[in-house]
């Protein structure tokens, strides 16, 4: 038996969500090589010309392997050279990868807090075993995603999930983010009351704010 023919409403519907999801694709690889762009200088100053650490290459790889994974992702999306075979096994590099470098962003950040509070191990340990249980959720989750199933005519190979676990991948660094995010304010509304260093403080406490709440939005 061939399978019936999709209503137009259906199919009408389905495009449009496939062209806004490709858009929103798009949209924050331009932001995030428009960020780039602006930041490029102070890279430069404080991290190229300084001594290379495990948290400058950590740094790094994040910096730049993002915007290559965005432009491979965006390939995938609207190049119809993608077969399903070759998508069925890019899926899973692009949700292993995304995970990693997610995985790269939160320590990051927990490094960070870590400095905030003058390098105690009662703060990095809770956030590290967090951070742990973060990687280890998500990669089980990305066991349960699969190639989005398109009508025929329609071009895109995107990474999808039904199951019940499919969500960890995007929750977990969220849970991470919102024990961080607290952390960061309070320890900097303590230096900012003590007015000590407070140009950094500040830059610490805005940029931990609009990290949070992108991630939240997104």
């Amino acid at each position: 038996m061939t399978s019936s023919p999709l209503e137009p409403q259906i199919l009408e519907n389905a495009a449009r969500h496939l062209q806004a999801w490709k858009y929103f694709q798009i949209a924050a690889c331009v932001v995030l090589v428009y960020d780039h762009i602006l930041t490029f200088s102070e890279e430069v100053e404080r991290v190229w010309k300084k001594k290379i650490t495990g948290v400058s290459i950590l740094f790094l790889i994040n910096r730049y392997v993002t915007p290559l994974l965005f432009i491979v992702i965006i390939d995938a999306f609207d190049d119809p050279i993608w077969t399903r075979s070759v998508c069925n096994r890019f899926v899973s590099f692009e949700g292993f990868s995304t995970v990693a470098l997610i995985a790269i962003c939160e320590i990051i950040m927990i490094l960070r807090t870590y400095a905030l509070y003058g390098q105690s191990r009662f703060i990095l340990i809770p956030l590290m075993a967090l951070w742990i249980l973060q990687l280890t959720s998500s990669s089980i989750a990305m066991h349960a995603g699969f190639p989005l199933s398109l009508p025929p005519g329609f071009v895109g190979c995107i990474f999808t999930g039904s199951s019940t676990l499919f969500p960890a991948v995007w929750v977990t660094p969220l849970i991470t983010d919102s024990v961080i995010f607290p952390l960061t304010i309070w320890r900097t509304r303590n230096f900012i009351k003590e007015h000590k260093n407070t140009l950094t403080i500040y830059i610490f406490s805005r940029d931990g704010a609009m990290y949070f709440f992108i991630i939240f939005l997104a």
